[in-house]
């Protein structure tokens, strides 16, 4: 693929990549969250996978939720 002048040499993922890994060594983080996507680019690089789950609920079960305890900072169980 030939790039032309207006067209950087370099990925901006590797970039955000660079920058998202010195931030979180510069803080200290045990660990980094990099989504569900690319495991390609995860394995190169010697990431390991974690279970990340995702709870979903209908619209409308969060609106009575938020009645019923508009304070609260996370929902009473169910």
């Amino acid at each position: 693929m030939r790039r032309g002048a207006d067209t950087p040499g370099y990925s901006p993922f590797y970039v955000a990549y660079a920058h998202v890994m010195r931030e979180a060594w510069a803080s200290g983080r045990d660990w980094v969250e990099l989504g569900r996507r690319n495991p390609t680019f995860k394995r190169r690089y010697g990431l390991q996978p974690r279970v990340l789950r995702a709870y979903l609920a209908e619209v409308a079960e969060v609106a009575e939720v938020a009645e019923v305890a508009p304070d609260a900072d996370v929902a009473p169980d169910a």
